[in-house]
């Protein structure tokens, strides 16, 4: 017997969208070491970047305060940064193109701070694009709600960051 996936991961078409969608644009999908720190612990965040994005800069913009962290090119204007160093190249053949890997570490905090951060990453003097872009829930749902309509599924290319 055969059992039945309901949603966005319900046949292999709607799996294999989700994984292409995961994998575009600038994805950190909270992607924290540990996931659940300790007061004092440093924590490591990772990024990945997409065949489809041009990226030779990654930054974490963060605020200890409560504030919300800005900048843009690696210059915050309100909190700290810190330039993520990529660490990983990986091919992926369901995008037919490169992953590029990037992490950095947040300095351990005392109990009781809250660390508010934004990641972007550019190329050259162009623009900053923000993780998590594309946003990979709404491609998915959009998709699987074509899918069960019985619509065509639509186009999941990432389109514009702006």
């Amino acid at each position: 017997m055969e059992e039945f996936t309901f949603g966005t991961l319900a046949t292999d078409e709607l799996k294999l969208v989700h994984h292409r969608a995961v994998r575009r644009g600038l994805q950190h999908g909270h992607e924290l070491a540990p996931r659940d720190p300790e007061p004092g612990q440093p924590v490591t965040l990772s990024v990945s970047v997409g065949p489809d994005l041009a990226a030779d800069h990654v930054a974490c913009y963060y605020t200890l305060d409560g504030s919300e962290p800005a900048g843009g090119h690696g210059v915050a204007s309100n909190g700290q940064v810190l330039l993520l160093e990529q660490t990983g190249v990986v091919w992926d053949t369901l995008v037919w193109g490169y992953l590029t890997q990037w992490q950095c570490t947040l300095p351990a905090q005392p109990e009781g701070t809250a660390v508010h951060y934004r990641i972007g990453a550019w190329a050259g003097d162009g623009q900053e694009v923000l993780a998590d872009w594309p946003i990979v829930q709404d491609r998915v749902e959009k998709t699987a709600g074509a899918f069960f309509r019985g619509d065509l599924l639509p186009d999941v290319t990432p389109g514009d960051p702006t």
